[in-house]
């Protein structure tokens, strides 16, 4: 396999990440930074777990349908 070759497969496969802010003590979720397929849905559940004074525990302990991106939020935190 061709150097340019083997670059196209790599970039060719999905890439995930995310980064959650919690606050020590409160467990108050101050943000999220997500990347990858599904990120449109999960940022959502985020910004309204913010929007609505969730805590991390309160997000983590709500159970979403399996299998779909939202259901890795409780490892997310």
């Amino acid at each position: 396999m061709s150097l340019e070759l083997s670059r196209l497969c790599v970039l060719a496969k999905p890439l995930y990440g995310f980064k959650t802010l919690v606050e020590e003590g409160t467990g108050r979720i101050l943000g999220a930074h997500l990347v990858g397929p599904g990120a449109e849905e999960v940022i959502n559940l985020f910004g309204l777990a913010i929007r609505h004074d969730l805590t991390a525990e309160a997000l983590k302990s709500t159970m979403f349908a399996y299998p779909t991106a939202a259901s890795d939020i409780s490892s997310m935190l």
